[in-house]
């Protein structure tokens, strides 16, 4: 089976979204052959741990049998880098 990276980008960005409750466009999502780099922007007062989403990505890569297996790269950001806060 062949599926686009454009195709896991955006099952992996809802999937994490959904899970972890997040508003639309709070998660981004980058991937390559070798890794999955995502990033989450809780809204004020939501809490995320890096962990919930490396889980939850890590849970959603392994129904797409990839080979070699793609690495997980999770950050939260903190409300403040959101609202632009110094």
């Amino acid at each position: 089976m062949v599926v686009d990276n454009g195709v896991i980008v955006s099952s992996i960005a809802e999937q994490v979204r959904r899970e972890l409750d997040l508003s639309k466009g709070a998660v981004v999502v980058g991937i390559s052959h070798r890794g999955a780099d995502v990033t989450v922007r809780p809204e004020p007062g939501q809490f995320v741990e890096k962990s919930q989403v490396r889980s939850v990505v890590e849970s959603e890569l392994a129904g797409y049998d990839l080979s070699p297996r793609v690495k997980v790269r999770a950050r939260v950001q903190r409300a403040a880098d959101v609202e632009g806060v110094s």
